[in-house]
């Protein structure tokens, strides 16, 4: 009881620090999407080319708003569960673990949403993309490209503001919208660092470059999460890729999965099954998985002469999906094993089983009531025994008292009530054998 004193406050105070720094990030995006949209606004009068790609980076702004409000929205939840589960009042404890179990079923549920829409978009991005490309004529293609491949936008803002002559006037107050005013560009800017800098600020939206779609004659087909495929894949870019990759952060990564490599997923999802799983452990592993995920996040590969080395990067991102989908699991095994080892789900369910039991067989077990159907007793006890055997063979419920009491109850109630069946001849005398061998629930602890 003193542990969950002091972790729900550290849980929740964590949650809700986390809270602090998204609505900060909020904020960010907001300015970003009133900006582009007054430049929208501007372009459109103008009657600019760059309008289809302004049109885009407005449209991935709002995207990224209602997204991310749906993700708060759902840490607050969790945050509130937090303080109710460190209330040391059953119901309030009750209520907690509920709203934290299904804000984390929302959560992954709203992740995996995302994902599915970015797929889709990304698919819509790029069949534009390569038609436009094998159309150079069709400038409907052309604006609709723009408009959906945000990485190609970039490069269309960054020339235009950088390269052309003379500057187009629409990229230079878009450019300016986004911290690069003219005295900043003539100083010390250049079409490659523009579009870096953009790449940058707008690290959230779409990125065009998925080794998914863009293959190359250096880097493994396939790979998994592991330090063996990351360490082959970099170590091929350095020697192998045009240009090489320079050596950089890639080994921050690489000790950040030695950690991954040690997640047996399979094993722990076979012991949450039996509610034997360790907690603190898939605890520890998330926190590991998470601190890749960020990692990968914030990788970029450079290349030797450095620019940014696109193909790496590409790479980079399908390593961030794959240990986002590791931390899913983990996280899903973690809940299962939890929920499994509930105290409260096994006192409800016993609880529920007992009262059913003497509402049919009297308080002391001892006969049955008046006109009791003897068909729905024969149903009650084969299920009661499942429940038995399922709640006295969790090792995690084994210092409960509370549980192990009311096992030992509902052990002799539908003991009793299987014997008076068989006295009776509506039931065959069986072998016994419960629970794997073990005790009839001697209370614990």
């Amino acid at each position: 009881m003193v542990a969950g004193h002091i972790t729900g406050p550290l849980q929740a105070a964590k949650l809700i620090m986390q809270l602090a720094v998204n609505v900060k990030k909020a904020a960010d995006r907001w300015a970003l999407m009133i900006k582009f949209k007054k430049d929208l606004s501007r372009s459109k009068k103008a009657v600019s080319s760059l309008t289809s790609t302004l049109q885009g980076f407005f449209n991935n702004k709002v995207e990224q708003i209602t997204f991310r409000t749906i993700e708060d929205a759902l840490l607050a939840v969790q945050a509130a569960a937090a303080i109710l589960g460190s209330i040391p009042e059953p119901h309030a404890m009750a209520i907690g673990k509920t709203m934290s179990l299904v804000a984390n079923a929302a959560q992954e549920a709203h992740k995996l949403s995302e994902m599915i829409y970015t797929d889709v978009k990304l698919a819509e991005a790029w069949t534009k993309t390569k038609n436009a490309m094998d159309n150079p004529g069709d400038r409907a293609l052309g604006l609709a490209a723009l408009r959906l491949n945000p990485t190609l936008g970039m490069h269309a803002i960054a020339w235009a503001g950088m390269e052309k002559q003379p500057p187009d006037p629409v990229a230079r107050m878009f450019l300016n919208s986004v911290g690069l005013n003219e005295q900043t560009l003539a100083v010390s800017g250049s079409e490659t660092k523009v579009r870096n800098y953009l790449e940058t600020l707008l690290n959230e939206d779409r990125k065009m470059v998925d080794s998914s779609k863009l293959k190359t004659d250096w880097a493994p087909d396939k790979f998994t999460l592991c330090t063996k495929d990351w360490f082959v894949t970099t170590s091929r870019g350095q020697r192998d890729a045009s240009p090489k990759l320079r050596a950089g952060d890639e080994k921050g990564v690489l000790e950040a999965l030695k950690k991954i490599d040690r997640h047996d997923l399979g094993k722990f999802e076979k012991l949450a099954k039996q509610g034997i799983g360790d907690s603190p452990m898939l605890k520890q592993c998330i926190e590991d998985a998470e601190k890749l995920r960020k990692l990968l996040e914030k990788y970029r590969p450079v290349a030797e002469d450095g620019t940014e080395h696109f193909e790496m990067a590409s790479i980079g991102d399908e390593f961030l999906k794959l240990a986002t989908e590791h931390k899913r699991k983990l996280s899903d095994i973690l809940d299962l094993n939890d929920m499994i080892n509930d105290p409260t789900r096994a006192l409800n369910t016993l609880g529920g089983d007992i009262e059913v039991l003497k509402n049919l067989f009297g308080d002391e077990g001892d006969e049955p009531v008046e006109d009791m159907p003897v068909e729905s007793l024969k149903k009650a006890v084969v299920t009661f025994k499942k429940h038995y055997a399922e709640f006295s063979s969790l090792r995690g419920l084994d210092a409960n008292t509370q549980v192990q009491e009311m096992l030992l109850e509902h052990f002799k109630l539908h003991e009793c009530a299987e014997i008076w069946l068989q006295i009776q001849g509506y039931e065959e005398p069986q072998t016994r054998k419960r629970s794997g061998g073990r005790n009839p629930a001697p209370v614990r602890g």
